[in-house]
């Protein structure tokens, strides 16, 4: 028996009846991943718990029911504001160059969304608790013991029921910030797409609603990775403006309380980007803010990958690439200023899926984009996110090279052929 386990389990136990004044029953949650082609459980994770009482508010993920009531309507605490409205987005054609079309987008073609209002929240003055699961935030509303959680700007998958890492546990919540701003999106900040795609346009939201940028603080999940902190200053907020809540957690309490915050709305259940539901005040806000200047578009990139989803080229490739112009390029290590002079500067892209991809953003009207996806994997994101950029956008299925240290099959390399490079050559024309 796991001894360890068994005592964290019980301390758990312990704070959890002495927040609720009740027994407590714990369900221990495993998951299982891929190891060459099989299934393999992974051992008990300490920190990936379900914690459940009585079915009363009927909200928890797979039937459980949990006795963290829910707000019924942000409004009850917070002053609500519509930044964009609600309109619907229709996915036009879609220019594949392999006989084989990445599933994702073939199946969006000609399908027609409904894209929900962008709303901002500017709270009362109250007491209020913030908790994550990784690095998406629970909101709660109301003192210790009178908890409801804040549906709005709540993850929807978990409602907040979630444990993870600790940082869910609500033995006492002691205010440690006056006024915070929160840019949170449903998907993870620390990944570089999701980081200037996702969270940096909703600053721009938050100014819009009045939020005093240059005072406000910013709570984020973790600690800030370079291009995190690089982009915020850039903006022209400092670090003593950004609260990182990894570095003030108790593994056992809630970490950030605060009297008042403003806060946009998540993307809802379509689990799209602000910029991937093809919004084009966010393309403007990123221009504005990071292409400096209108630098000559006359530059043709190979964007290339250092580790995984590499892109080879056979020879006829490799030829007509270098006959017309092309450079092989890495962004790893590059400043995310850099990054983005370099795409504004040019002509055309082809790159492996990946998350570089966002700065596509940076490229001028009409750049010629090509995104090769792995083999077996696919997701219309940088499809929508290049038609709010009015870029001319092709898309193809590669050809999969094993690697041996590849974490999922999406991450083997890929082939690149003379056919495919010149298909997309000639589709310029």
């Amino acid at each position: 028996m796991d001894m360890e386990r068994v005592l964290a389990d019980e301390q758990i136990a312990a704070v959890l009846e002495q927040v609720y004044d009740r027994p407590v029953r714990l369900r221990q949650l495993r998951h299982t991943f891929r190891i060459n082609g099989t299934d393999a459980p992974l051992p008990p994770i300490k920190d990936l718990l379900l914690a459940f009482h009585a079915r009363k508010a009927g909200i928890a993920p797979n039937g459980d029911g949990a006795d963290l009531p829910v707000l019924e309507t942000i409004g009850a605490v917070a002053r609500c504001q519509i930044q964009a409205e609600t309109w619907r987005y229709t996915f036009g054609d879609l220019q594949c160059l392999t006989d084989e079309c990445p599933a994702a987008l073939k199946e969006r073609i000609g399908k027609t969304i409904t894209v929900p209002a962008v709303e901002t929240y500017e709270s009362e003055p109250g007491q209020y608790a913030l908790s994550y699961n990784f690095d998406i935030p629970a909101v709660f509303s109301g003192p210790p013991g009178e908890r409801r959680v804040i549906k709005e700007i709540s993850t929807a998958n978990y409602d907040a029921l979630y444990i993870r890492g600790g940082g869910a546990l609500f033995r006492s919540s002691p205010i440690v910030l006056n006024q915070v701003g929160l840019i949170h999106d449903k998907f993870l900040g620390v990944n570089y797409a999701h980081w200037m795609l996702d969270w940096l346009p909703r600053i721009e939201i938050l100014r819009r609603a009045g939020a005093d940028i240059d005072r406000a603080l910013f709570v984020l999940p973790r600690r800030m990775s370079g291009f995190q902190a690089e982009t915020l200053a850039h903006l022209g907020i400092g670090p003593d403006q950004v609260v990182e809540a990894a570095s003030l957690q108790d593994r056992w309490t809630n970490f950030v309380g605060f009297r008042r915050f403003f806060a946009t709305s998540t993307s809802g259940p379509l689990f799209m980007h602000a910029l991937y539901q093809g919004s084009r005040w966010a393309v403007e806000f990123l221009r504005s803010r990071f292409v400096r200047g209108g630098p000559a578009r006359n530059r043709r990139l190979v964007l290339n990958r250092k580790s995984s989803r590499r892109l080879h080229f056979d020879d006829g490739a490799r030829r007509l690439l270098q006959r017309h112009g092309f450079e092989v390029v890495h962004t790893e290590g590059m400043s995310v200023l850099d990054q983005a002079a370099l795409f504004a500067g040019a002509e055309a892209v082809l790159a492996a899926h990946g998350a570089g991809l966002a700065n596509l953003v940076f490229c001028g009207e009409g750049t010629h984009a090509l995104e090769v996806f792995p083999a077996g994997h696919s997701t219309a994101a940088f499809w929508i996110a290049a038609t709010a950029a009015e870029l001319d956008y092709a898309c193809a299925a590669g050809q999969r090279i094993e690697i041996g240290d590849a974490r999922a099959a999406k991450d083997h390399d890929i082939l690149v052929t003379a056919d495919l490079v010149a298909r997309w050559l000639d589709s310029w024309r």
